[in-house]
């Protein structure tokens, strides 16, 4: 990592495999235990990262400027933001392993703004 003020979050690849870090500075992924960093950043147009949050394969990121999604391990990132009203998100929540739907909840403030649902 080059010099984030912050780490915020982090979270494990569902196989445990990649540790990623969510900062001031964007997104993070090692492979070797935290012993080196490479940014992930593609597709993220905002890189204040409060939160991330693992369902299955998809990886999601709560920012300053919404909730992006990952597929592929944080090589690239989708704006996931219709119908969130207020883009500041500082907490994610991933859904019941039970539920066809991976659901994110989106906490924005303390206040629960959307329910956002992702087809598999």
């Amino acid at each position: 990592m080059t010099n984030p003020s912050f780490v915020r979050a982090l979270a494990f690849s569902a196989d445990g495999t990649k540790l990623f870090a969510g900062t001031d500075g964007g997104i993070f992924l090692s492979t070797d235990n935290g012993t080196s960093w490479t940014a992930v950043n593609t597709g993220l147009t905002n890189t204040t990262v409060h939160a991330l949050a693992v369902s299955g394969a998809n990886l999601y990121a709560g920012t300053e400027g919404g909730v992006f999604l990952s597929t592929d391990n944080g090589t690239s990132w989708t704006a996931v933001n219709t119908g969130l009203t207020n883009t500041t998100v500082l907490s994610l929540a991933p859904g019941c392993r039970e539920v066809s739907l991976p659901v994110l909840l989106a906490v924005a403030f303390s206040v629960l703004w959307n329910l956002l649902y992702q087809s598999s």
